[in-house]
């Protein structure tokens, strides 16, 4: 592992972006260049280069220079193959300010990106995590064709609704947006168990000290599918998680996502990773405190999670047709593993 680090003169950064990279000559113009243009926050950079190849480690320095000479910027190597959880895991352990983001290589943010996240949180004294909304790029997210497929899609029977869809597509492109989770810690994780998924939070500005020991993210059962989600119920269980209401974060597809293959298995593969992205969930809470046992508050929540009763989460398709019965004696037989 090698590093070097560019040093500037403010002591008063409160913000580091990590950047977990792998094989990032592809993205890492777009994203270091997105960072250059930001107003109103100063901020460091650590970038954590994972199973480095010489082109990679060079692509990544050329960049620092074109873009962010004058910033405090670490660059980190690490020959062998760790996965996205313990790269990032890497960063996490080596953040010494306050607050983090965690921007992956192949995303980008607008130019105002830190400093309302950065507000939101001095607006919120206490929150875990503040976050944007999400614009999704790339992949059958280009305007024209997700327009066109919001006007043949299945999933909406009301063909107004579906044309409203189109328009709001075609206006602003696919935005992914999550609502805030407010009130004391029963609520907040009563709410995340019940309708939060997609990792929308996962890419905010988060207060290390409000995450105390656990900033890290653990490892998940099914090839850490749905790692990501586990850590923002443990933001849940911390404190307040923030939405500010504007699209500020670009988020990337393409084949080498790492989330890409999680929908491209067959239906019974998709039922036995949600079953193991519950167990996580009830492992997490249990590390986080929560009592365990049948009569434990937050195990109706992780049943109506489990079986999407309040919202869909995961492709419901994959979920078998069960009694209610059926899966109460499920979920018990799920928690005792």
């Amino acid at each position: 592992m090698t590093g070097k680090y560019i040093t500037s003169d403010s002591e008063s950064v409160e913000v580091t972006v990590l950047v977990p990279a792998y094989r990032p000559g592809e993205w890492i113009d777009r994203l270091l260049s997105s960072l250059a243009e930001q107003e109103g926050c100063s901020f460091r950079v650590a970038i954590s280069i994972d199973h480095s190849r010489g082109e990679d480690e060079a692509a990544v320095r050329q960049a620092v220079g074109r873009y962010l000479p004058s910033h405090d910027v670490s660059v980190v190597t690490h020959p062998n193959r760790l996965g996205w959880v313990d790269n990032t895991n890497h960063l996490l352990s080596d953040a010494r300010t306050r607050f983090v983001c965690v921007l992956p290589q192949d995303d980008y943010v607008g130019r105002h990106y830190l400093a309302r996240l950065r507000t939101a949180h001095e607006q919120h004294p206490g929150a875990s995590v503040t976050f944007c909304d999400m614009r999704l790029e790339g992949n059958g997210y280009g305007q024209w064709e997700a327009a066109w497929n919001a006007i043949w899609s299945s999933r909406l029977r009301n063909p107004l609704r579906r044309w409203r869809l189109a328009r709001e597509i075609w206006r602003e492109g696919v935005v992914i947006r999550a609502s805030s989770l407010c009130g004391d810690r029963d609520e907040r994780v009563r709410l995340f168990l019940l309708s939060y998924f997609n990792a929308v939070a996962f890419r905010g500005m988060i207060d290390t000290g409000v995450m105390g020991e656990h900033l890290r993210i653990r490892h998940g059962r099914d090839d850490d599918f749905a790692a990501d989600a586990v850590w923002m119920l443990v933001m849940a269980d911390r404190g307040p998680i923030i939405r500010v209401p504007e699209v500020l974060y670009f988020k990337c597809f393409h084949q080498r996502n790492t989330h890409t293959p999680w929908e491209d298995f067959p239906k019974d593969c998709l039922w036995s990773r949600w079953l193991a992205h519950c167990q996580d969930c009830h492992e997490q809470l249990l590390r986080l405190g929560w009592p365990d046992g049948s009569g434990a508050k937050h195990q109706p929540w992780l049943v109506q999670r489990q079986w999407q009763s309040a919202r869909h989460l995961w492709p419901s398709n994959s979920l078998p047709k069960l009694s209610e019965k059926q899966k109460q004696e499920y979920l018990r037989k799920l928690m005792a593993e």
